[in-house]
């Protein structure tokens, strides 16, 4: 799922698509990412456990800071602001 909003995001990058829905795509599948590393297995232990690490080729993840700085600072500090 996580992998689907992330080729939405490249498509509306490529396309020139509206700022709007790119933060919306973006927030979508942060949204996905969050809710996985949420479930993880109980194992029955009182122990915390871990959520999964994600780890992106590094060029995909200089691409996604790069989106990050573009779309999604402005866009948080608009919020912290209001």
């Amino acid at each position: 799922m996580v992998l689907g909003e992330l080729a939405r995001i490249e498509q509306i990058i490529e396309s020139g698509g509206p700022h709007g829905r790119l933060v919306e795509r973006v927030e979508a599948a942060d949204r996905l990412v969050e809710a996985s590393l949420c479930e993880r297995p109980t194992s029955g232990t009182d122990r915390p456990q871990l959520g999964p690490a994600l780890s992106f080729d590094p060029v995909v993840e200089a691409q996604l800071a790069a989106i990050a700085r573009i779309h999604i600072g402005p866009v948080r500090m608009r919020k912290e602001a209001g």
